[in-house]
Protein backbone atom coordinates (compact mmCIF):
# COMPACT_ATOMS: atom_id res chain seq x y z
CA UNK A 1 0.00 0.00 0.00
CA UNK A 2 1.31 3.55 -0.53
CA UNK A 3 2.95 4.74 2.43
CA UNK A 4 2.95 8.56 3.23
CA UNK A 5 3.98 9.44 6.85
CA UNK A 6 1.75 11.44 8.84
CA UNK A 7 2.39 15.21 10.05
CA UNK A 8 4.35 15.04 13.57
CA UNK A 9 2.61 17.40 15.78
CA UNK A 10 4.63 16.93 18.83
CA UNK A 11 5.71 20.56 20.55
CA UNK A 12 9.24 20.21 19.60
CA UNK A 13 8.27 19.33 16.12
CA UNK A 14 6.64 22.37 16.50
CA UNK A 15 9.47 24.98 17.45
CA UNK A 16 12.19 23.09 14.94
CA UNK A 17 9.58 24.44 12.00
CA UNK A 18 8.95 27.66 13.71
CA UNK A 19 12.94 27.90 14.49
CA UNK A 20 13.56 26.65 10.65
CA UNK A 21 11.12 29.48 8.86
CA UNK A 22 13.04 32.23 10.82
CA UNK A 23 16.13 30.97 9.05
CA UNK A 24 14.53 30.51 5.79
CA UNK A 25 13.67 34.18 5.93
CA UNK A 26 17.30 35.15 6.93
CA UNK A 27 18.61 33.35 3.83
CA UNK A 28 20.46 34.44 1.14
CA UNK A 29 18.87 32.56 -1.70
CA UNK A 30 15.47 31.16 -1.25
CA UNK A 31 15.21 27.24 -3.10
CA UNK A 32 13.52 26.44 -6.17
CA UNK A 33 10.43 24.81 -5.68
CA UNK A 34 9.37 24.00 -8.75
CA UNK A 35 12.76 22.52 -9.42
CA UNK A 36 12.63 20.39 -6.39
CA UNK A 37 9.07 19.08 -7.68
CA UNK A 38 10.44 18.44 -10.81
CA UNK A 39 13.22 16.09 -9.21
CA UNK A 40 10.24 14.69 -6.75
CA UNK A 41 8.51 13.64 -9.63
CA UNK A 42 11.26 11.69 -11.50
CA UNK A 43 12.22 9.81 -8.35
CA UNK A 44 8.86 9.41 -8.15
CA UNK A 45 8.74 8.00 -11.85
CA UNK A 46 11.60 5.70 -10.63
CA UNK A 47 11.39 1.85 -11.84
CA UNK A 48 10.13 -0.41 -8.55
CA UNK A 49 12.54 -3.09 -7.76
CA UNK A 50 10.71 -6.20 -6.30
CA UNK A 51 12.32 -7.89 -3.13
CA UNK A 52 13.65 -10.93 -4.22
CA UNK A 53 12.33 -12.83 -1.16
CA UNK A 54 8.93 -10.84 -0.94
CA UNK A 55 8.00 -9.84 -3.99
CA UNK A 56 4.72 -7.89 -2.88
CA UNK A 57 7.44 -5.84 -1.66
CA UNK A 58 9.17 -3.23 -3.16
CA UNK A 59 12.16 -0.89 -3.28
CA UNK A 60 11.11 3.19 -4.19
CA UNK A 61 11.19 6.11 -2.90
CA UNK A 62 7.40 6.63 -2.93
CA UNK A 63 5.82 3.16 -2.06
CA UNK A 64 6.97 -0.53 -0.38
CA UNK A 65 4.64 -2.35 -2.30
CA UNK A 66 3.47 -3.29 -6.34
CA UNK A 67 -0.36 -3.38 -4.56
CA UNK A 68 -1.15 0.40 -4.71
CA UNK A 69 -4.74 1.83 -4.13
CA UNK A 70 -6.30 4.72 -6.56
CA UNK A 71 -9.91 5.58 -6.13
CA UNK A 72 -11.39 2.81 -8.09
CA UNK A 73 -9.59 0.61 -5.30
CA UNK A 74 -6.55 -1.96 -4.71
CA UNK A 75 -4.35 -3.18 -7.95
CA UNK A 76 -1.15 -4.74 -8.57
CA UNK A 77 0.73 -1.89 -10.66
CA UNK A 78 2.73 -4.52 -12.48
CA UNK A 79 -0.45 -6.04 -13.96
CA UNK A 80 -1.86 -2.85 -14.70
CA UNK A 81 0.73 -0.86 -15.84
CA UNK A 82 -1.55 1.51 -17.95
CA UNK A 83 -3.32 2.30 -14.61
CA UNK A 84 0.04 2.83 -12.61
CA UNK A 85 0.71 5.58 -14.86
CA UNK A 86 -2.55 7.20 -14.81
CA UNK A 87 -1.83 6.59 -10.77
CA UNK A 88 1.51 8.31 -10.83
CA UNK A 89 0.21 11.81 -12.93
CA UNK A 90 -2.53 11.78 -10.57
CA UNK A 91 -0.11 11.75 -7.35
CA UNK A 92 2.18 14.13 -9.36
CA UNK A 93 -1.01 16.74 -9.47
CA UNK A 94 -2.27 15.75 -5.98
CA UNK A 95 0.36 15.77 -3.79
CA UNK A 96 3.93 16.84 -5.42
CA UNK A 97 2.16 20.11 -7.68
CA UNK A 98 0.23 21.40 -4.79
CA UNK A 99 2.87 21.16 -2.02
CA UNK A 100 3.80 24.66 -0.88
CA UNK A 101 7.48 23.77 0.83
CA UNK A 102 10.53 21.63 1.09
CA UNK A 103 9.07 19.64 3.85
CA UNK A 104 5.45 18.81 2.17
CA UNK A 105 7.40 17.06 -0.34
CA UNK A 106 10.15 15.27 1.92
CA UNK A 107 7.68 13.58 4.07
CA UNK A 108 6.52 11.68 1.05
CA UNK A 109 9.19 10.54 0.02
CA UNK A 110 10.12 7.14 1.98
CA UNK A 111 13.13 7.42 5.17
CA UNK A 112 15.41 5.38 3.40
CA UNK A 113 15.26 7.62 0.64
CA UNK A 114 15.22 11.07 1.70
CA UNK A 115 19.23 11.56 2.19
CA UNK A 116 19.37 10.93 -1.30
CA UNK A 117 16.52 12.97 -2.32
CA UNK A 118 17.99 15.91 -0.37
CA UNK A 119 21.76 15.00 -2.07
CA UNK A 120 20.02 15.41 -5.59
CA UNK A 121 18.66 18.70 -4.75
CA UNK A 122 21.30 19.95 -3.70
CA UNK A 123 24.00 18.41 -6.56
CA UNK A 124 21.15 20.08 -9.21
CA UNK A 125 21.13 23.35 -7.43
CA UNK A 126 17.17 23.39 -5.98
CA UNK A 127 18.45 23.63 -2.58
CA UNK A 128 21.42 25.91 -1.03
CA UNK A 129 23.64 24.16 1.16
CA UNK A 130 22.31 25.53 4.31
CA UNK A 131 18.81 24.99 3.17
CA UNK A 132 19.99 21.04 2.57
CA UNK A 133 21.12 20.43 6.48
CA UNK A 134 18.38 22.12 7.98
CA UNK A 135 15.90 19.77 6.22
CA UNK A 136 18.21 16.72 6.87
CA UNK A 137 18.02 18.24 10.66
CA UNK A 138 14.16 18.33 10.74
CA UNK A 139 14.41 14.09 9.24
CA UNK A 140 17.51 13.23 11.05
CA UNK A 141 15.60 10.96 13.54
CA UNK A 142 13.61 8.98 10.99
CA UNK A 143 16.83 8.53 8.63
CA UNK A 144 20.65 6.39 8.96
CA UNK A 145 23.01 8.41 7.48
CA UNK A 146 26.10 6.46 8.80
CA UNK A 147 25.74 3.13 6.34
CA UNK A 148 23.85 5.20 3.39
CA UNK A 149 25.47 4.21 0.14
CA UNK A 150 24.70 6.78 -1.93
CA UNK A 151 25.52 9.89 0.33
CA UNK A 152 29.16 9.77 2.22
CA UNK A 153 29.61 11.17 5.61
CA UNK A 154 31.79 13.67 4.36
CA UNK A 155 28.66 15.31 2.58
CA UNK A 156 26.47 14.68 5.57
CA UNK A 157 29.12 16.25 7.75
CA UNK A 158 28.90 19.49 5.11
CA UNK A 159 25.37 19.55 5.11
CA UNK A 160 25.18 19.30 9.05
CA UNK A 161 27.72 22.03 9.64
CA UNK A 162 26.05 24.35 7.17
CA UNK A 163 22.81 23.77 9.51
CA UNK A 164 20.92 26.22 12.14
CA UNK A 165 21.89 24.92 15.02
CA UNK A 166 18.28 26.13 16.57
CA UNK A 167 16.98 23.79 13.22
CA UNK A 168 19.21 21.02 14.69
CA UNK A 169 17.54 21.00 17.82
CA UNK A 170 14.17 22.08 19.92
CA UNK A 171 14.07 24.55 22.65
CA UNK A 172 15.16 22.65 25.49
CA UNK A 173 17.56 20.68 23.77
CA UNK A 174 19.06 23.84 22.78
CA UNK A 175 19.16 24.72 26.35
CA UNK A 176 21.34 21.19 27.02
CA UNK A 177 23.77 22.14 24.28
CA UNK A 178 24.40 25.52 25.35
CA UNK A 179 25.54 24.27 28.72
CA UNK A 180 27.64 21.25 27.99
CA UNK A 181 31.23 21.64 29.60
CA UNK A 182 34.37 21.96 27.27
CA UNK A 183 35.15 18.22 27.16
CA UNK A 184 32.02 15.60 27.46
CA UNK A 185 32.33 11.94 27.86
CA UNK A 186 29.97 10.02 25.19
CA UNK A 187 29.44 6.21 24.29
CA UNK A 188 28.27 4.53 20.49
CA UNK A 189 26.67 1.04 20.83
CA UNK A 190 28.47 -1.50 17.56
CA UNK A 191 28.67 -4.65 16.83
CA UNK A 192 31.76 -4.29 14.95
CA UNK A 193 34.86 -1.71 16.17
CA UNK A 194 34.96 -0.79 12.38
CA UNK A 195 31.78 1.25 13.07
CA UNK A 196 32.93 2.87 15.86
CA UNK A 197 33.04 6.16 13.89
CA UNK A 198 29.46 7.71 13.94
CA UNK A 199 27.68 10.81 13.75
CA UNK A 200 25.47 9.22 16.68
CA UNK A 201 26.74 9.13 20.11
CA UNK A 202 25.41 9.48 23.33
CA UNK A 203 25.84 10.77 26.94
CA UNK A 204 24.86 7.28 28.62
CA UNK A 205 26.15 4.61 28.41
CA UNK A 206 23.11 2.42 29.02
CA UNK A 207 21.75 3.83 25.93
CA UNK A 208 24.90 2.81 23.71
CA UNK A 209 24.73 -0.66 25.67
CA UNK A 210 20.85 -0.73 24.36
CA UNK A 211 22.54 0.12 20.65
CA UNK A 212 24.68 -2.68 20.78
CA UNK A 213 22.93 -5.57 22.55
CA UNK A 214 19.06 -5.63 22.45
CA UNK A 215 18.20 -3.28 19.35
CA UNK A 216 20.97 -5.03 17.05
CA UNK A 217 18.96 -8.67 18.70
CA UNK A 218 22.43 -9.41 19.58
CA UNK A 219 23.73 -11.45 23.32
CA UNK A 220 26.69 -9.06 22.73
CA UNK A 221 28.20 -5.86 21.62
CA UNK A 222 30.42 -3.41 22.01
CA UNK A 223 30.23 0.06 23.66
CA UNK A 224 32.29 2.81 22.53
CA UNK A 225 33.67 5.54 24.81
CA UNK A 226 35.85 8.56 24.39
CA UNK A 227 35.75 12.38 25.34
CA UNK A 228 35.22 15.26 22.79
CA UNK A 229 35.63 18.80 22.68
CA UNK A 230 32.21 20.58 23.03
CA UNK A 231 33.53 22.46 19.70
CA UNK A 232 33.14 19.21 17.65
CA UNK A 233 29.61 18.66 18.81
CA UNK A 234 27.00 19.54 16.52
CA UNK A 235 24.23 19.19 18.28
CA UNK A 236 22.10 17.21 20.99
CA UNK A 237 18.52 15.89 20.63
CA UNK A 238 16.89 13.89 23.24
CA UNK A 239 13.77 13.18 20.99
CA UNK A 240 14.10 10.11 21.57
CA UNK A 241 15.37 9.83 24.98
CA UNK A 242 18.27 8.54 23.98
CA UNK A 243 20.45 11.48 25.27
CA UNK A 244 21.91 12.00 21.19
CA UNK A 245 25.10 13.58 20.56
CA UNK A 246 25.72 14.63 17.21
CA UNK A 247 29.31 15.39 16.42
CA UNK A 248 32.34 15.18 13.69
CA UNK A 249 33.49 11.78 13.78
CA UNK A 250 36.73 12.79 11.97
CA UNK A 251 37.54 14.08 14.75
CA UNK A 252 37.16 11.27 17.01
CA UNK A 253 40.16 9.79 19.18
CA UNK A 254 41.80 7.66 21.82
CA UNK A 255 38.60 5.53 21.30
CA UNK A 256 38.18 3.35 24.07
CA UNK A 257 35.90 -0.26 23.42
CA UNK A 258 34.40 -2.64 26.01
CA UNK A 259 32.56 -6.08 25.54
CA UNK A 260 29.29 -5.46 26.89
CA UNK A 261 26.34 -7.99 27.39
CA UNK A 262 22.48 -7.67 26.54
CA UNK A 263 20.05 -6.97 29.42
CA UNK A 264 18.61 -9.62 28.78
CA UNK A 265 21.38 -11.89 29.50
CA UNK A 266 21.95 -10.17 32.12
CA UNK A 267 18.72 -10.80 33.55
CA UNK A 268 19.20 -14.40 32.73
Amino acid sequence: MVNIEATRTSSAWRNRQQRRAVCKREGVRSMDLNKVKSIANSFLHLEMEQNKEFPIFVHHPFFDSIMICDKEGIFNVLEEPERYDRFLSDYNNMFIKKADSLTAITRLIRNNYKVCFLRFLYESNAITLKECGNELALWWSFVNVNHDVNVSKTAVMKWLKAADKESLMDNEDYTVYNNLPDKVTVYRGVQEKDHAKGFNWSLSKKVATRFATDIAYKKEGIVCETTVDRKDIIAYTDQRNEKEIILDYKKLDNIKFMKVKSSREIER
